[in-house]
């Protein structure tokens, strides 16, 4: 996407002058996709506000070990989400998931690091487990390798950012803050038949409460990867609460937190 520099760099060149600037972004054709999720979200901001519906979260797990995977459904967590990569063995994650109770639900993310041979075995595994959801973002972006899976559970990540031009009959992960405006996303989203998950990108109590607010929006929402609290613990910025079922904040001073900014 669009760097921080470019789009401070914008917003000074419109000194202020919403209506121009948005004119100025629709004709970039897709363009600043985060600026324009941050200004879709200050449109609805009073709307997002209220927003205190309760969100179902899986829980992150970034090292797959037993205990990891234990404490996390001691914690109330129905659906787990396992990184993956060329250095996870196999069977040790079959293994895993067989051993956990069968109302466990796995999501297994390999952003992108793993080569055809390895996806196809990956993807075969999950296709005969009613305990996987999906496989995440496989193949890197682009890889020609898309065109020979079976779509039924591999699901697109880093390979989607907004719906321009957008085409993939599996599942597919979206990430509120970087998916342009928003507006045209609930369009394409009406006409998108298949599953979408909604992710985090380790936003801040505002983006967080925006993204959330934008999920259920949609009639087919499910659990939410937003499992990313407390990863930045000394930044203060985190206010909604960890777990399997998360409220949105209402009756929250948004103001109060806007001037630890400053």
């Amino acid at each position: 996407t669009e760097s921080i520099s470019e789009c401070v760099d914008l917003l000074n060149s419109f000194g202020g002058d919403l209506f121009k600037l948005n004119a100025h972004l629709k004709d970039l054709d897709g363009g600043f996709p985060c600026l324009r999720a941050a200004l879709s979200s200050c449109r609805h901001w009073a709307e997002i506000t209220n927003f205190n519906k309760k969100t179902f979260w899986a829980g992150l797990v970034s090292e797959p070990t037993v205990e990891n995977i234990e404490r996390k459904i001691a914690e109330g967590f129905k659906t787990i989400k396992l990184k993956i990569s060329p250095r996870t063995f196999f069977p040790d994650i079959k293994s895993l998931i067989s051993a956990t109770p069968k109302n466990i639900i796995f999501r297994l993310d390999a952003n992108g690091s793993l080569n055809l041979q390895e996806t196809e075995q990956w993807v075969n595994f999950a296709l005969s487990s009613d305990q996987v959801e999906f496989i995440e973002q496989p193949l890197p972006v682009n890889h020609p390798g898309y065109n020979q899976l079976d779509t039924k559970k591999v699901a697109l990540d880093e390979s989607f950012i907004s719906p321009d031009k957008f085409s993939w009959a599996g599942p597919v992960v979206v990430k509120p803050s970087l998916v342009g405006d928003w507006d045209v996303f609930l369009a394409w989203r009406k006409s998108h038949p298949n599953k979408v998950i909604y992710s985090s990108v380790f936003e801040t109590a505002f983006g967080r409460q925006a993204a959330l607010w934008l999920a259920q929006l949609d009639p087919a929402v499910g659990t939410l990867g937003f499992d990313t609290l407390n990863q930045f613990k000394d930044d203060g910025l985190d206010r909604h609460r960890s777990g399997p079922i998360v409220e949105g904040l209402s009756n929250f001073d948004w103001l109060e937190l806007w001037r630890k900014f400053k």
